[in-house]
C-alpha cells in the first residue's frame, strides 16, 4: 500500500468517509496539505504516522469506554 493509500485508509479508519478536514484539525494543519499528501503531491512526512497511532489508540479507548456502558446497560434490563 502507498503511503497516500495508506493515509486515506487510516483516515476513513478514525474519522469516516469525510476525514481529510478533521484529520488536519486533529493534526492542527491546513487541510490543503492532506489534500496534497492524498493526491501523492507533496512527500508524508513522518510525523504523521506516529500522530495517527495516537489518534488511534485514543479512539480505541473511547471505544472500550463506550462498550463497558453499553454492557451496563444490557445487563440492567
Amino acid at each position: 500500500m502507498t503511503d497516500p493509500a495508506r493515509l486515506a485508509h487510516a483516515g476513513r479508519l478514525l474519522l469516516g468517509d469525510e476525514w481529510q478536514r478533521p484529520l488536519a484539525r486533529a493534526l492542527e494543519i491546513d487541510d490543503r496539505l492532506v489534500r496534497r499528501w492524498v493526491a501523492g503531491e507533496r512527500p508524508i512526512p513522518d510525523w504523521v504516522w506516529p500522530a495517527l497511532g495516537m489518534l488511534a489508540r485514543e479512539r480505541l479507548a473511547g471505544a472500550r469506554h463506550d462498550l463497558a456502558a453499553l454492557e451496563r446497560l444490557a445487563a440492567e434490563t
